[in-house]
């Protein structure tokens, strides 16, 4: 038997909600941050003297162990240690005359050049152990104003520095005899969403409203809206969905409240994270993060919806990923008539 359902417009308000833990975040940060960084990062100086002859000992800890690491890339900056923003070459520091005098660690490595402020590192690529390693330079010549000077690095699966960066890091160092400086990255959470974002770029996030038009107990309703979340938090972030199912007075269109697939012609409601052909809608995860749907909303072509859930999360830093949220909305032949809507807000948690 086919009946028609005839409503009126059906709207799903996506209210975006970011609450931080306790830290300062920087919304709308620049896409800057690595999937993993290197760890326990410093540069040692046997001179601090501004213009002074010194060697450089650099450390860190590799955190990938998985991927070949062929190549490292050392940069030198006076205006920061954010990989991707430009960085200026330190006046009066010199490193043409750099020798790569020890190393420790994950070590096989040669100076590969020394151009533009930075020292490139090559060898064979080969997956690094997670000990600490050290590279000592000799023959650095020190900026010749006092203040604080920043170090970047990048590992590379090539030999050459050429192709994505696998692993970043950066930190602060003193030319100044007198004293010593430490320094820390501060923390970051950025999240946003809309209908639409383009190119993991939170300033292109538009709409915030969805219709479905009409019902029909013949066929499913789906539609999508969109969201990006990167961190530098040392554990993670994970991202929740609160509010009811679709209601219209008393009358509700039933949550799904385990995965289950489409089935057209019994109300429910439910949502996934990623691409589905049953209807075909939806996207999987897109970016350079680590972060991935839950258990309950990572099957394609299989919906659920429980108020609060966490339905994306990531177990570490994380660079930026865009997720794409599938609303389904099937209806039965005796579903009540009348113009059903809710409000979803989603909460992004970073975990410092």
């Amino acid at each position: 038997m086919y009946r028609h359902l005839t409503y009126k417009k059906v709207h799903i308000l996506i209210a975006l909600l970011l609450t931080p833990i306790a830290v300062v975040l920087a919304i709308n940060a620049p896409v800057t941050l690595a999937g993993i960084q290197v760890q326990n990062r410093f540069n040692q100086l046997s001179n601090s003297s501004s213009g002074a002859k010194s060697i450089y000992n650099i450390g860190f800890k590799y955190t990938n162990n998985s991927t070949p690491i062929g190549s490292v890339l050392i940069q030198f900056c006076d205006n920061g240690s954010l990989i991707g923003t430009p960085c200026t070459f330190p006046t009066g520091m010199n490193i043409s005359s750099a020798v790569l005098s020890a190393q420790t660690g994950n070590t096989g490595y040669t100076i590969s050049s020394l151009n533009s402020g930075q020292i490139l590192l090559t060898r064979n690529p080969v997956a690094p152990s997670n000990s600490q390693s050290t590279y000592k330079f000799n023959n650095i010549t020190n900026p010749t104003s006092p203040g604080e000077y920043w170090m970047r690095i990048q590992t590379f699966s090539s030999s050459d520095g050429s192709g994505p960066y696998v692993e970043q890091g950066g930190d602060a160092f003193s030319i100044n005899s007198a004293f010593v400086i430490t320094s820390i990255v501060p923390p970051y959470l950025t999240f946003c969403g809309g209908v639409t974002v383009t190119n993991l770029n939170c300033g292109s996030a538009a709409g915030d409203q969805i219709s479905f038009g009409n019902f029909s107990d013949q066929s499913s309703s789906a539609a999508t809206s969109q969201f990006v979340v990167a961190t530098n938090a040392g554990f993670g972030y994970n991202v929740s969905i609160h509010g009811d199912t679709m209601t219209s007075g008393n009358f509700t269109i039933p949550a799904q409240t385990t995965p289950a697939p489409s089935r057209v012609g019994t109300s429910q409601f439910g949502i996934n994270v990623v691409a589905n052909s049953v209807p075909k809608t939806g996207q999987d995860p897109q970016g350079r993060g680590i972060g991935l749907p839950t258990s309950n909303y990572d099957t394609s072509n299989f919906y659920t919806y429980r108020d609060g859930d966490p339905i994306v999360s990531s177990s570490t830093a994380s660079d930026f990923n865009e997720f794409t949220t599938t609303y389904l909305v099937n209806v039965s032949t005796n579903q009540a008539e009348g113009v059903y809507a809710t409000t979803l807000n989603y909460i992004c948690l970073a975990n410092f």
